[in-house]
């Protein structure tokens, strides 16, 4: 598969569709979590798909966030600055990365025209060999037949184009040792400009996050080209609309210990949830982190309380949000309304989230989900019903992740638990 143009990386990065009514809070999560998906890619040698996430990250932190309406809140303005602190040593490393795809670009191009060179090597001894046995067999007729003598006009136009072949064969071979590589000018790219300009929509700032600057040592190294095979996870499935979704690894037995977790308020009819958190490598993801947060239940709904412990803990270590699960103490296994939108949220910080539901009364008792994309992403984002539960029309909203999808379980994957309450039982 032929590297990618920057042109056609920097068009991709533009492919993600900011929302207001989406909280400052998580779009701040967003931006760290492609920051850091960036600098993976990075050292793992993957440098179309770094270019990518630091062009999101950049073009994100630059031109979008500054549009938010919960802007006016003085942490989410300190969130803001600190993210825009990271944006100078992204826009260096993009320049690094450029130029590493620029002559993987041009290795890419050398090899296409040496195999055509050796094509048409080929093709010429080819060629040759034909005109010999071809001359041997009119020899061998003007022994046992009278000659006849032809005049030029007579000459077969295809006995002429084939001793014209023969020529063009014969400069190119001769001139091999001249051979030039065409030239080409590299690709500009424009990066972002700041765009300061605010929406209007009110919103209510929910509690800040802090967001340490972690800015990269300088200078970068520029890493050499090299022509080693990396192991990278394919992607094993796809959105509806066709774009990819990385393999979320799930470890077989978190189900089981999150049950556990879970029991006391089973048995009271309360809902739990945990946050599936894990690490990205080799283009997959891993949930290796099962974490409790604070949280009100009740039969059918289960609120965090302290977000700002959650993603301390979470940027603390590291991780990536790759979902969440829940029990449906007394209900069958499914995505309610409250369900959907929770997931949307989950969706547009990470496409290849999961909604996982426990439903231990019911058969089958188990699942995991994720919105559909299209229609259940821009169904749900849209929606602006004020009731917790309220129907939702359309059809064919979510659907399950795994077997078939992009969740693969492993009974061999280690993983740990979190438990942020103060008062577990």
């Amino acid at each position: 598969m032929p590297p990618r143009s920057i042109r056609e990386l920097a068009e991709e990065s533009r492919q993600y569709e900011f929302s207001s009514h989406i909280s400052f809070r998580s779009w701040v999560h967003v931006a760290r979590t492609l920051h850091s998906q960036a600098n993976i890619y990075y050292k793992e040698h993957i440098y179309d798909q770094a270019y990518v996430l630091y062009s999101r990250f950049a073009d994100l932190v630059v031109n979008s966030l500054p549009r938010h309406p919960e802007l006016s809140d003085a942490n989410a303005k300190k969130q803001l600055r600190q993210l825009m602190a990271l944006v100078p040593p992204v826009l260096e490393q993009m320049e690094v990365v450029k130029g590493v795809i620029e002559k993987q670009i041009e290795v890419h191009n050398a090899r296409l025209r040496q195999a055509k060179l050796q094509r048409l090597q080929a093709q010429s001894k080819e060629t040759k060999d034909q005109a010999k046995v071809q001359a041997n067999e009119h020899h061998n007729a003007k022994e046992s037949v009278v000659p006849v003598e032809r005049s030029p006009q007579n000459e077969d136009s295809d006995d002429l184009a084939f001793l014209e072949t023969l020529n063009s064969l014969k400069r190119l071979r001769d001139n091999k040792s001249n051979f030039q590589s065409p030239t080409t000018s590299p690709q500009s790219f424009a990066y972002p400009s700041p765009n300061s300009a605010l929406a209007s929509t009110p919103v209510h700032a929910p509690e800040a996050v802090s967001v340490p600057p972690e800015v990269p040592a300088r200078p970068w190294q520029e890493p050499a080209v090299e022509e080693k095979e990396e192991i990278v996870h394919k992607s094993r499935g796809s959105t509806e609309g066709g774009a990819p979704l990385r393999t979320v690894f799930l470890p077989q037995q978190l189900r089981d210990r999150f049950l556990t977790i879970a029991q006391p308020n089973t048995g009271r009819n309360l809902e739990t949830c945990g946050i599936l958190c894990g690490k990205l490598n080799r283009n997959a993801f891993f949930i290796t982190d099962l974490v409790i947060p604070k949280q009100e239940s009740t039969s059918d709904t289960c609120q965090t309380t302290d977000e700002i412990g959650l993603f301390e803990y979470i940027d603390k270590n590291d991780l990536f949000i790759l979902g969440w699960i829940h029990t449906h103490p007394s209900q069958s296994c499914f995505l309610s309304s409250v369900d959907l939108h929770t997931q949307t949220s989950y969706q547009i910080m990470l496409p290849e989230a999961v909604a996982i539901v426990c439903a231990p009364q019911h058969n089958p008792s188990w699942g995991v989900f994720r919105l559909t994309d299209p229609p259940g992403v821009d169904v749900i984002k849209k929606c602006r019903q004020s009731a917790l539960f309220h129907p939702h029309p359309e059809s064919n909203l979510y659907k399950h992740a795994h077997n078939p999808g992009h969740v693969v379980i492993n009974s061999t994957l280690p993983f740990k638990v979190e438990d942020l309450r103060d008062n577990p039982n």
